[in-house]
């Protein structure tokens, strides 16, 4: 199979956060980070459940404003979820990689699942649960189209799977934030 994607990357990084996504992040990295990856796990089988047609969606016509809108839909099913395993938590998972997932590049042949043993579905799809924040970058200098990445956290726990994964998937669906966004790397730097 021929990849038809462009291998050529744009320009422009993914910038760093602006206050009103930065204010979204720390909210939905702080159930993310304080909750035990068990907990996690079962949220992400909930939130497939409830969201495979936003999904599908999103693949098709990635942009951020639905990529945002799916976020918000997201918000409420991860607190219910994770409330309870966050609340008093001292634990939760112990640091995190930041990861940015790009929706609609994946060719959904599944070598990422594979060499993640499961952490990624066969779309190159990092689990609902750790879905932080949507960034955009336009497609190509002077380009009017955006690019959409979204951010993950990956627990530590999981980081090797997360990494054999991102290593085989040709597509570029999968990159490390240092790799894609310098400058949102290091705002990320001091949340783990």
């Amino acid at each position: 199979m021929a990849n038809l994607l462009s291998r050529t990357q744009s320009p422009t990084p993914f910038p760093a956060f602006d206050p009103d996504q930065r204010a979204r992040f720390d909210e939905r990295a702080r159930f993310v980070v304080q909750a035990p990856w068990s907990a996690l796990q079962r949220v992400h089988e909930e939130l497939v459940q409830l969201h495979g047609s936003e999904l599908e969606e999103l693949d098709e016509a990635p942009s951020v404003a639905s990529a945002q809108a799916l976020l918000a839909q997201l918000d409420a099913a991860r607190r219910d979820g994770l409330t309870d395993a966050t609340e008093g938590a001292v634990g939760g998972v112990s640091g995190v990689r930041w990861l940015l997932f790009r929706p609609g590049r994946s060719l959904s042949t599944g070598e990422a699942e594979i060499a993640s043993r499961g952490f990624y579905d066969v779309a190159d799809r990092p689990p609902l649960s750790l879905w932080v924040e949507a960034v955009g970058r336009p497609r190509a200098e002077g380009s009017q189209e955006t690019e959409v990445a979204i951010l993950c956290a990956v627990p530590e726990a999981v980081c090797d799977a997360a990494g054999a994964g991102r290593d085989v998937c040709s597509s570029g669906a999968l990159a490390w934030v240092e790799e894609l966004a310098p400058p949102l790397a290091e705002q990320l730097g001091d949340v783990s």
